[in-house]
């Protein structure tokens, strides 16, 4: 797989790169400060730069501000033939990032749209302007003094004077943009540039820098703990400088171990407007501590029962035994989330789903428009991707699922974010692990900080795509006496007792039309296991000549599993049973230490940020939703803590502690078509209402899947207000309460809610306790949702997702 490596580069420069470059030691300060400086920040790119930003105008479904019951419209609207942004009533908001030390020119086009009295502008709560209607473009000029400006986001509010009617604008420019030059080193007078550190000691910064004319150096250290948005001043200081005197300070950062330490240079010229060169920005610590290099591969659609090493009957995975031999093995992760958004938001901020969801109900709380809900991370929030960067790491992500280009705040943290597999489409055998293994590889080898790098792959996702030698492997055995024939689904949306057509597309068969094979389908998905299987033992086999994989820090999981089945759940994900969450997660310690033990305690994939705090020295106790799982891999055993999975289909949630599973299904969310198909509140529509039910379906249940979609549609187009009518009644229901022992029922077909209802009542509790955690989280600076190009949504429909 990796042989055209070695074109391009020599084996002996491999090892050579590799050996002095993967790890990073942190020494004593004064060692440090007086031989090899531990790490430069101008290496790293800031994370912040505040500047004046100069010129903003709005563009095309891009929506401009913030949420809070203000907001504009989604399309432009040309105004003396220039394409304006309409606000969506009397009052719109727009986000001024930057802060200003002088007074700044505040120049903006505006209009009034429909009856009103005039305008209103004020600027962070402040009234600088107010002016007459006018429903041509009227250009304001405003000087804004230092005070009325903030650090970070300004806001600048345009009201009519009447409250009605509507407020139009072309351009908004403030006067002297500054830009940061990140590859000279380069500060313009009055730009501040920000890193983000977590150091596992206290330590110094070393500034230099030299400047050809007369001006001042500002440097400012704050300290937070980990996820809160609230700094502490550990030092300020300001230093003037000119040709003739350069700077060069060691700066002692205090109290920062365990702590987010936020690191502001900032340039002020005296008489001129000249640059400020920074020769040199360095960080040393007290105590040593080694940063392994990381390699996180995440196989989308995984699911741990379709895997021979988790006791499998088909040999799926070969391979990965013999890397389980080299690691240590969790026989029980969950996924937080059966569907690839959330996990990964999950796994990638510490947070159980609904802390980065903007609900329904939270739409309607910020006086969003309707629409479908979304999920987010909010850049507020500190991410996996961010924490391993200020960790001292180069941060790579490979990705291969299209979810995860449209979705905002997922990319935070990383140096390289790579989409083009993603951008492929899945029957491209050459894309995928093909893809982002050797790209990840690449990453590794680069040299410089030691490298933290994500491969994502949708080698096992639907449709299954097998390809020889693989293909026939089991489908070719699959015997067609008593095979099991489904219906196919003839909507996209997720329903019950059917196969999607995207999945089904692949095994029509004329002479069984609307049909298709169950076991088939099952051995067209193993098969993709086997060649995913057989891939990553072919990558690991390139990692051990080239000398890479015993000093790699190697963690294998998935985002989540699929629904064989189970639950007349068919050949897709949506669901919270085991088919579903329970995943793979395989973690090899460099030097394959404590290779070979095997922990069986539930764990969860929120568990995995703070596990990565721990191995880099980082303290994140009391922040987020997971444990580390480090005191567990070390002694082997670990308390019992509950685990938990959020789905949107059907508002289900699941709670597993210890052998036991809790599972609350409510009709809250889900199509009508799809809350009808699911047996228990088919069956609950009928005994309340059996007149109406037969009316509907013409049948007592239960009601065929093709029956109740057709029916749904059918509802839709001729009464849609009784559709939503008998949509709504249904979404009141009582959740439908499932217990399952799962040591004894792993495949959860035995209800044990009624024959344990004390037990039943305290993992409820306990599951609404858990679900409250994430109401804290659920914070958004900027709540409107992505825009999916054509693109985008083609290649999501093509993986079976809804996209309309």
């Amino acid at each position: 797989m990796l042989e055209k490596l070695a074109t391009k580069k020599s084996r002996g420069y491999l090892l050579a790169s590799v050996l002095l470059g993967l790890t990073a030691c942190r020494g004593d300060p004064v060692q440090a400060a007086e031989s090899t400086q531990l790490r430069s920040l101008l290496n790293v790119h800031p994370d912040k730069v505040h500047q004046v930003p100069g010129l903003l105008v709005p563009a095309p479904l891009v929506v401009w501000g913030r949420a809070g019951g203000v907001g504009w419209a989604d399309r432009l609207q040309e105004i003396d033939g220039v394409p304006c942004a309409i606000t969506r009533g009397s009052v719109g908001v727009i986000r001024v990032e930057g802060w200003a030390d002088r007074d700044r020119l505040l120049s903006l086009d505006v209009a009034s749209q429909g009856p009103t009295e005039g305008l209103s502008v004020s600027f962070n709560g402040v009234v600088i302007e107010e002016l007459g209607p006018s429903t041509n473009l009227t250009t304001l000029e405003h000087l804004v003094p230092p005070a009325m400006w903030v650090d970070g986001p300004n806001e600048l509010r345009l009201e009519t004077k009447s409250g009605e009617g509507a407020v139009a604008v072309s351009r908004i420019e403030t006067s002297e943009p500054r830009e940061f030059d990140f590859e000279s080193s380069n500060l313009a007078s009055g730009v501040r540039v920000e890193w983000d550190l977590v150091l596992a000691s206290g330590g110094l910064l070393e500034i230099s820098a030299q400047a050809e004319e007369r001006g001042t150096v500002d440097v400012l250290v704050t300290v937070s703990s980990f996820g809160s948005a609230q700094r502490e001043v550990a030092m300020q200081e300001s230093y003037p400088i000119d040709a003739s005197t350069p700077l060069a300070k060691r700066l002692p950062l205090g109290r920062a171990a365990g702590e987010v330490v936020h690191i502001a240079v900032q340039w002020e010229a005296g008489d001129g407007d000249g640059s400020l060169e920074l020769t040199g920005l360095g960080l040393f610590e007290d105590e040593p501590f080694t940063l392994p290099p990381i390699l996180f591969i995440s196989i989308d659609t995984l699911s741990a029962q379709n895997m021979s090493i988790h006791g499998y009957d088909r040999m799926t995975t070969p391979r990965l035994a013999e890397f389980v031999a080299d690691s240590v093995f969790f026989e029980q992760a969950r996924s937080n989330a059966p569907w690839t958004v959330p996990s990964y938001a999950s796994q990638f901020t510490g947070l159980y789903p609904t802390s980065n969801r903007i609900t329904p109900e939270l739409r309607k709380e910020l006086g969003l428009e309707p629409g479908k809900e979304n999920y987010r991370v909010p850049s507020s929030r500190f991410t996996l991707a961010e924490m391993m960067r200020a960790a001292g790491y180069r941060t790579g992500a490979y990705l291969d699922n299209p979810w995860l280009t449209s979705i905002p705040g997922l990319d935070q943290g990383f140096d390289v974010y790579d989409t083009k597999a993603a951008e492929t489409p899945i029957e491209d055998g050459e894309m995928g692990l093909r893809y982002v293994l050797p790209a990840a590889h690449d990453f590794i080898i680069d040299g410089g900080r030691p490298p933290f790098v994500i491969a994502q792959a949708l080698d096992v996702h639907g449709p299954y795509h097998t390809r020889p030698p693989f293909q026939g492997r089991f489908s070719n055995v699959v015997s067609p006496e008593g095979e099991q024939l489904l219906p196919i689904a003839t909507t996209s949306a997720p329903v019950f007792g059917a196969v999607p057509e995207y999945i089904a597309k692949l095994r029509q068969d004329d002479s069984r039309p609307g049909q298709v094979s169950a076991a088939s389908l099952r051995a067209d998905y193993d098969e993709k296991v086997l060649e995913m299987d057989q891939v990553l033992g072919e990558f690991f086999d390139e990692l051990k000549q080239q000398g890479l994989y015993d000093e790699l820090l190697i963690v294998l999981s998935a985002d989540h599993g699929e629904s064989m089945g189970d639950h007349d759940f068919y050949f897709r994900h949506g669901l919270v049973y085991d088919s579903a969450t329970h995943v793979p997660l395989i973690v090899k310690l460099p030097g394959q230490r404590l290779a070979g033990r095997r922990l069986s305690e539930p764990v969860q994939l929120v568990d995995l940020l703070p596990t990565f705090a721990e191995w880099v020295g980082i303290d994140v106790a009391g922040y987020g939703h997971g444990r580390s799982l480090v005191p567990m891999i070390e002694s082997g055993q670990a308390e019992a803590t509950p685990t938990l999975s959020e789905a949107n289909l059907l508002a289900q949630t699941s709670l597993v502690l210890g052998d036991w599973k809790l599972v609350v299904s409510w009709p809250k969310e889900g199509g009508l078509d799809a809350v009808l198909t699911f047996p228990h509140f088919q069956q609950a529509f009928f005994e309340e209402q059996p007149k109406e039910f037969r009316a509907l379906f013409g049948a007592a249940p239960p009601i065929a899947t093709h029956v109740v979609v057709d029916v749904c549609e059918q509802l839709r187009k001729d009464s849609p207000s009784t559709h939503w009518d008998l949509l709504t009644h249904i979404r009141q229901y009582e959740p439908h309460v499932a217990l399952f022992d799962l040591r004894a029922d792993p495949q959860e077909t035995r209800n044990l809610a009624q024959e344990y209802p004390d037990r039943t009542a305290t993992l409820f509790a306990l599951l609404e306790q858990e679900r409250e955690r994430s109401t804290p989280h659920r914070q958004f600076e900027d709540a409107t949702g992505p825009e999916l190009s054509a693109d985008q949504k083609s290649a999501l429909d093509a993986l079976g997702y809804v996209t309309d």
